[in-house]
């Protein structure tokens, strides 16, 4: 069953972040919903991704999906859930990126 995870009070949680180029985004992210559905994204507990919309301020025109994981302290379990994520998206952009939501509210 999955957590709620706006449900933040007490929990360990971090996201992987897959970096794409706008032309790669929409495949990127249907992939990702299919995945989702379908349970093979174990470890993964919910997931969002950039908008199509223009922002100014943004250094690049590409897109992100970020793939939201509990147990952040267990490092062999978030390697783990961050290879599985690299094969089954056969993600060739680049590293992909991960960060504890601590670090993102320091």
């Amino acid at each position: 069953e999955r957590k709620n995870i706006l449900d933040r009070s007490g929990t360990d949680v971090g996201k992987w972040m897959l970096f794409y180029n706008e032309t790669l985004m929409t495949d990127a992210w249907t992939l990702a919903k299919k995945l989702y559905r379908e349970n093979k994204l174990e470890g993964v507990e919910f997931m969002k991704c950039s908008t199509a919309l223009r922002n100014p301020r943004a250094s690049s025109s590409g897109g992100i999906i970020i793939l939201y994981c509990y147990n952040s302290s267990d490092e062999e379990t978030i390697m783990n859930i961050g290879k599985k994520i690299i094969e089954m998206f056969e993600y060739k952009q680049g590293d992909i990126f991960y960060k504890t939501d601590e670090q993102t509210h320091a």
